[in-house]
């Protein structure tokens, strides 16, 4: 006997928005920049962590980049979101992330 297991046509699409905010960071010199960015990715809901080019300034102890966070907030308002965001930032201070401050407000990507 074989069963057939169709799926509706009319049936509704998970519709995922894909938000985009820069964030300028200050990060010493001797930190673990990959760690850093790893642990931005582990935080539910980021997607993709890069450095916008040409924007890397060098210092004599530390050093200024401008970071793209891609982010898909799963149900979770914006506002909260960006929050719990930027509270995972503060404990990155033991890799060596002195400081950052968030450049605009975050941009709907993709529908």
């Amino acid at each position: 006997m074989k069963i057939a297991i169709r799926k509706n046509l009319n049936e509704e699409r998970v519709v995922r928005q894909i938000y985009e905010v820069y964030y300028r960071m200050k990060i010493r010199q001797d930190a673990n920049l990959e760690q850093i960015k790893t642990d931005i990715r582990a935080i539910k809901g980021v997607a993709i962590v890069s450095s916008k080019g040409g924007s890397r300034k060098d210092f004599e102890t530390y050093e200024k980049t401008t970071y793209r966070v891609k982010f898909v907030p799963y149900g979770t308002p914006i506002k909260d979101f960006i929050l719990n965001l930027e509270d995972s930032f503060r404990q990155l201070k033991a890799y060596g992330l002195m400081s950052y401050a968030r450049i605009g407000a975050p941009q709907l990507m993709e529908k």
